[in-house]
Formats: C-alpha cells, sequence, structure tokens
C-alpha cells in the first residue's frame, strides 16, 4: 500500500507542476501580447478604443488644459543669433507652434501629463509630433532636423487607451488629429512609443531629441 501511495503521491505532484508551468506559459502568452516594444508591460492593462486619424474640423472644441507635466526636458537652446529658448512641457500646450517640449534622445517611455480643469468627455486629441520651428535668421528647419515622435500611447483615468501611428514626413508638419469614441477623464497621459531620427538640413545635423510642438484635446 505504501508504494501505492507514493505512486499517487508522485502523480499528484507531477500534475500540480503541470498545471503551474501551464498557466506560467498562458500568462506569458499574454503578456507577450499585451507588451509595447521600447514600454512597461504594466500599467496598459485598460481597454483600447477605436481611433482614427482626421484633419482638424472647424467645429472642434478643446478641452481647458491647467497642468502639464513631464518625465523628461531638454536643457535650454539657443538659435542662430543667440536666443536662448526652454522646452519644458507647458510649451506643448501654450497654442504657439515655433515652441516645444523636447526630451533627449529616442524619448521611448517619455511621458506627458496633462490635466484638466474638470473631468471632461473628450474625443479627439491633435498633436504636432515634432519641433515645427524655422529658424527665422538663418532658415534652418527643425521639423526636418529634429526627431519625430512616430508613436504613441495616450492613457485616461478609467484605464482605457488610444495608440495612434503619426506621420513624419518632413513637410507633414501640421497637426494631426486622432478621433476615439467619447471617454470622460480630468487627465490625459502621452507616452511616447517610437520616434524617427531627423536629417541633416542647412549644413547642420539631425538633433537627437524628440519634440511636441503642439498637443491639443476636444470634446
Amino acid at each position: 500500500m505504501s508504494s501505492q501511495h507514493a505512486v499517487v503521491r508522485g502523480l499528484v505532484a507531477a500534475a500540480v507542476v503541470m498545471i503551474i508551468v501551464a498557466a506560467a506559459v498562458t500568462t506569458g502568452v499574454l503578456v507577450a501580447l499585451n507588451r509595447v516594444p521600447g514600454t512597461p508591460v504594466s500599467g496598459y492593462a485598460g481597454t483600447r478604443l477605436p481611433a482614427g486619424m482626421s484633419p482638424p474640423l472647424s467645429s472642434d472644441a478643446p478641452a481647458a488644459i491647467v497642468g502639464a507635466t513631464a518625465s523628461c526636458t531638454s536643457g535650454p537652446g539657443v538659435d542662430s543669433a543667440d536666443n536662448r529658448f526652454t522646452y519644458e512641457a507647458a510649451n506643448a500646450v501654450d497654442r504657439q507652434p515655433d515652441t516645444a517640449w523636447r526630451c533627449d534622445h529616442d524619448g521611448v517611455g517619455a511621458s506627458l501629463l496633462l490635466t484638466f480643469d474638470q473631468p471632461a468627455s473628450i474625443s479627439w486629441i491633435g498633436v504636432v509630433p515634432g519641433f515645427a520651428k524655422t529658424d527665422p535668421y538663418d532658415g534652418t528647419d527643425r521639423y526636418r532636423q529634429g526627431r519625430k515622435v512616430s508613436a504613441a500611447r495616450f492613457v485616461f483615468d478609467d484605464g482605457t487607451y488610444v495608440t495612434a501611428d503619426f506621420d513624419t514626413g518632413s513637410t507633414s508638419r501640421g497637426m494631426q488629429v486622432v478621433r476615439f469614441a467619447p471617454t470622460t477623464t480630468a487627465h490625459v497621459d502621452m507616452i511616447v512609443l517610437a520616434s524617427v531620427p531627423g536629417s541633416p538640413t542647412n549644413g547642420s545635423g539631425p538633433t537627437d531629441k524628440i519634440a511636441i510642438s503642439e498637443l491639443t484635446i476636444g470634446t
């Protein structure tokens, strides 16, 4: 009987091990399916909202953004006339395309958190995914020269999110609008998923920094 008990115990133990391994493999597959290359797995368990790109409309109404913070910020720079500029998060929401939030290198994983004056039902986000400035003194095209954000994720308070790809052509420097099902939130957290390098221009090499000249959110 003792040998039979030992066999039974061995079979039970083996079954438990197989269940644990199967669960681990299943979890690993699920995590792999939900993982976005270059970004952490955690924090993205929400539901993706259907989204599409379209030009801005005359009826689009922007939401009131009262705060902007970023996980990283490039140091100040100067133009060809030695005028000094800064690149803080607030530049992305000042409605001036020749200012920008910038972050060093490819920016993957960098975030820009926007706060509204109160929870709002929003249905579109407009982005200028580079530094849309032409130097007024020597004509250097900063949009062409700098990195452009090619993909980003926008996360809302309830865990839902929208992922968008952007046209990064050097001539596509206008606002690109992402539309999605209306959702109510008091914050939008933009997370950079990918960027593309800039190009040499006007005798200057590319700038290894991402930039968002403008980010508008609306109802």
